[in-house]
């Protein structure tokens, strides 16, 4: 069995990470993924669990427990310790952790244990490449979407888009969040390569996005509904081109896309950003995808 942990505050990007390396090592070791959401009932309104939004395959998932569904404190601790004394108790355990500060990239599994405890992000595509078809598959909507965002996403299939998204939020605090300039940069190098090119943007900051606006023609994706995320994210799958920032967001849905056509950050600014020791990041796939493909 494969225990699956989607830890605590975990964002779509990151549940997506972490979904598809669990999908990998159950494809190669023929065992069903457990899923436990450990993420407690007021932070799930700030990220939400998403991956019962999408159509996974439910012959590897075995069962999905839900304590972001637990609205008592207490007894959502008490449960987080019963999890602990059952990994304790799994027989021939193997137990994988990704801390801050360390390579994105750890080892590939070996596939001789008979338990598996996944408890990391693992932002880097080299778990789950070769099931890529499959995770694209997987990661599409089962809920409906109304007529007014499938126009939205016409459109966007219709258009010489560009992907962009902004990331903000706690990144600022942490330093982690890229300066207007990157962008400004990659904005007017697309519009090199592609001088009828639209950007698409994805971004809460007004200032930024006026910012932006002097360079290029700037359309902010807002889409609406109870999805709003999970729909503003495929607006951005669906764009033609993209450019490619230190968010899990946007990373999936620069893989998922149909067309490639991506512009990387400078890997010292990348590295900086994500606090990585190692040159096995999520960009990887890029680096090799961007020379096969012309903008």
């Amino acid at each position: 069995m494969i225990v699956l942990r989607i830890l605590h505050g975990a964002g779509q990007g990151n549940q997506m990470f972490m979904y598809a390396t669990a999908y990998a090592l159950a494809r190669k070791t023929n065992q069903k993924i457990f899923i436990c959401v450990e993420t407690d009932y007021k932070r799930a309104k700030e990220r939400p669990y998403v991956l019962d939004k999408f159509t996974l395959d439910q012959n590897y998932i075995k069962k999905v427990v839900r304590m972001d569904k637990i609205k008592s404190i207490f007894l959502y601790k008490w449960i987080r310790k019963m999890w602990g004394l059952f990994f304790k108790l799994l027989p021939n355990n193997y137990t994988v952790i990704e801390k801050d500060g360390e390579s994105r990239y750890l080892k590939q599994f070996p596939l001789t244990y008979k338990n598996y405890i996944l408890n990391g992000c693992f932002e880097c595509s080299s778990y789950f490449d070769e099931y890529k078809e499959e995770l694209f598959h997987q990661f599409q909507f089962h809920f409906l979407v109304d007529e007014k965002t499938e126009q939205i996403f016409h459109e966007i299939r219709t258009t010489n888009s560009v992907a962009l998204h902004i990331r903000l939020g706690d990144f600022l605090s942490e330093g982690r969040s890229f300066n207007s300039n990157y962008y400004i940069e990659k904005i007017k190098e697309m519009k090199e390569k592609s001088p009828d090119c639209v950007f698409y943007v994805a971004c809460q900051d007004e200032k930024v996005i006026e910012k932006l606006k002097e360079y290029a023609p700037i359309r902010i994706i807002n889409t609406k509904g109870t999805y709003k995320d999970m729909l503003d994210w495929n607006c951005l799958r669906l764009c033609k081109r993209h450019i490619l920032t230190n968010s899990t967001y946007s990373w999936w849905a620069a893989y998922l896309s149909e067309r490639f056509a991506i512009l990387l950050p400078p890997k010292d600014l990348y590295l900086n950003c994500q606090k990585s020791e190692d040159e096995q990041t999520y960009t990887n796939f890029f680096a090799w995808t961007e020379e096969k493909n012309e903008i």
